[in-house]
């Protein structure tokens, strides 16, 4: 089958593109500083992105590979007709189908649910996984032990997506230039001499939200505003809100990105 792993985007692709890694004050133009800014995408993200369409392109692919056991593929067809006695199941997730050769046709008859029962059903003491050796009243035993055991946990189920909820959670932030006064806290102070406070109740004092400091609409930073982004040395999250340091006084108004709790 095609491999397209040759078009994965990879950390070497990456390396020396953009702007990560330029030092407080580039040195550039402004043209080389916006070019920077477009190189990830115009150098890497687009030579990759075209790349793969024309590997997609020039496999022709649709439907189904068929394939053997042993991973060898067939002769591609785009339509596939069974008899009556083929069971067909359907796997998209992970793209096979599983045909099942049954040793009678069956009727409609067969198949209602008159005719079926469970003979021999018994619920299992605990829980393992659906082999091949068992029958249709075991596996189905084993799924609703398996049932039981997720409805014993769902307290924890619901704990977890709370957690994944607080994890999700965005907070936004206007650090205008008017936000940056003297920082008087004898400790602090000589590294980080301004420092701009935004109240809030999002935080707690054990709070590690992820960040990112943006231009003033959110977006790109302009050449100014970078300059201000790289003046802010540190972010600190506590219970009465978030406050920014900074080595120098930022000369624009900037916009904070806070995700999680």
């Amino acid at each position: 089958m095609a491999d397209f792993t040759e078009h994965k985007i990879t950390q070497a692709d990456l390396a020396g593109k953009g702007v990560e890694g330029l030092p407080d004050v580039p040195g550039l133009t402004v043209a080389e500083m916006q070019a920077k800014f477009d190189e990830l995408v115009k150098e890497v993200v687009k030579e990759k992105y075209n790349a793969l369409i024309d590997a997609l392109n020039a496999t022709d692919l649709e439907g189904h590979v068929i394939e053997n056991s042993a991973g060898t593929d067939f002769a591609h067809r785009t339509k596939l007709a069974f008899s009556s006695n083929v069971l067909v199941v359907d796997d998209p997730e992970n793209n096979r189908t599983y045909l099942t050769i049954l040793p009678w046709s069956p009727t409609p008859e067969d198949l209602s649910a008159q005719s079926l029962t469970m003979l021999g059903y018994t619920k299992p003491e605990s829980t393992s996984p659906i082999v091949a050796a068992d029958n249709v009243s075991q596996a189905i035993g084993k799924l609703e032990k398996k049932a039981d055991g997720i409805a014993e946990n769902a307290e924890d189920i619901l704990d977890l997506n709370s957690a994944v909820d607080d994890i999700n959670v965005v907070h936004t932030f206007t650090i205008e230039t008017t936000d940056w006064v003297a920082n008087t806290d004898p400790n602090t102070s000589t590294d980080s001499p301004y420092v701009a406070v935004k109240t809030s109740t999002y935080y707690t004092a054990d709070s590690r939200p992820t960040c990112q400091l943006y231009g003033a609409t959110g977006g790109v930073p302009t050449l100014d505003e970078f300059t201000s982004i790289y003046m802010v040395r540190a972010i600190d999250f506590q219970a009465a809100g978030v406050t920014l340091y900074a080595t120098d006084e930022p000369q624009s108004d900037l916009t904070l990105v806070a995700k999680g709790v």
